[in-house]
């Protein structure tokens, strides 16, 4: 029991794939902030210094908002307790197993397919412990699609005085898709850039999870083409740029190769700031040392998990902690809790987390150029 439950807790589950959709870009349209909101100090407004010969101050100059680029991640639709799916299963298999490997018709021979079956129906033992528990919970709400607009959607949120302007970097989030969405992504930053050249708006990127990944590639092609090219603040939320651990690592290989990405996980040389969000109860992200600030969004919660691996291992509340122990590690949960923030009660533990993370976190430094 033991070895299944630690097990557990080192796996998530795998990706569903959907084609590319589009959507125009005018989902957030803010105003700058005019000069009669601002305040303006006056003669008349310090007391004591009638008679004195004070210059008027000059007009306020016009807030530069920022142009932000988003760009979201993989597709999290099918994310729920369990396993991983036997396709993905076989993907990874495959990459570590050369031999497993389908055929050019895309086949494998049936003593591969065996062995491949065989293999998951073994994998898949050491998450019978949790499946009870798993049956009594209700369906997930995700199974909905997420939006792909879902950045933007959430940017909403922002103060309406900030004036943003949002520029959806729209791509299938697929990951196969992933070299050539870098190499459509390059030349559209380029574009980004130099039309908003004559507005002095300084440039963000906000990316989660592979979205970041993508836009790393980018950057670091764009800054060999347009060294004159630089980005403000790069955000990075809940990325796998530096893999936490081994399913993940395995996963990122593989996406790696076929795109041909470098796997050098440095700050590009054409951002002045690197600000990175993740969250130890977030399986696909991590620190990344080349980030110029690294949060971690759940450091206040601990590990809960232990707690109620205890009660389970001694046969106290053990269907509700199994309960709870699915409901905190709810990858999808954890996965978009940087823009839609973390909220869950642990009936055993009578404790209840609520995380808020996207204002302080996100919008703050977003519309704020002192925020870091």
């Amino acid at each position: 029991m033991i070895k299944r439950i630690s097990l557990f807790l080192s796996i998530f589950t795998a990706f569903s794939f959907f084609p590319l959709i589009t959507r125009a870009n005018d989902l957030l349209a803010g105003s700058v902030c005019s000069a009669d909101s601002l305040n303006v100090i006056t003669a008349s407004d310090i007391s004591g210094l009638s008679g004195a010969s004070i210059p008027l101050p000059n007009a306020p100059l016009a807030i530069q908002a920022p142009l932000v680029i988003t760009v979201p991640g993989l597709r999290f639709d099918t994310i729920n307790w369990g396993q991983l799916t036997y396709d993905m299963f076989s993907e990874l298999a495959s990459y570590w197993f050369p031999g497993l490997k389908k055929g050019p018709k895309g086949a494998r021979s049936a003593r591969s397919e065996a062995i491949m079956r065989a293999a998951y129906a073994k994998y898949g033992e050491q998450f019978e412990p949790l499946k009870e528990a798993a049956a009594l919970m209700p369906a997930p709400a995700a199974t909905r699609a997420e939006p792909d607009n879902y950045l933007e959607a959430s940017l909403v949120q922002a103060p309406a005085c900030s004036g943003l302007t949002v520029v959806p970097f729209a791509w299938s989030r697929n990951p196969a898709d992933t070299a050539a969405t870098v190499k459509r992504f390059v030349p559209m930053l380029i574009q980004a850039y130099d039309s908003n050249r004559g507005s002095a708006r300084p440039v963000y990127i906000l990316t989660h999870s592979w979205g970041s990944v993508i836009m790393h590639e980018v950057l670091n092609q764009v800054a060999l083409q347009r060294p004159d090219i630089k980005v403000d603040k790069f955000f990075s939320l809940g990325s796998p740029l530096v893999p936490s651990n081994f399913f993940v690592k395995v996963f990122s290989d593989v996406q790696y190769d076929q795109a041909g990405l470098s796997k050098d996980v440095r700050k590009p040389v054409n951002v002045r700031y690197w600000r990175n969000v993740w969250a130890g109860h977030d399986y696909f992200s991590n620190a990344v040392k080349a980030a110029d600030v690294n949060v971690q969004a759940d450091a206040s919660v601990g590990a809960p998990e232990n707690e109620l691996a205890k009660l389970i291992l001694h046969g106290w509340h053990m269907l509700q902690a199994k309960t709870d122990l699915l409901t905190l590690f709810n990858l999808r949960s954890w996965h978009a809790c940087y823009y839609r923030d973390y909220d869950a009660y642990l009936k055993t533990l009578n404790r209840h987390i609520r995380l808020v993370i996207f204002d302080p976190e996100v919008v703050a430094p977003l519309v704020s150029p002192a925020v870091k």
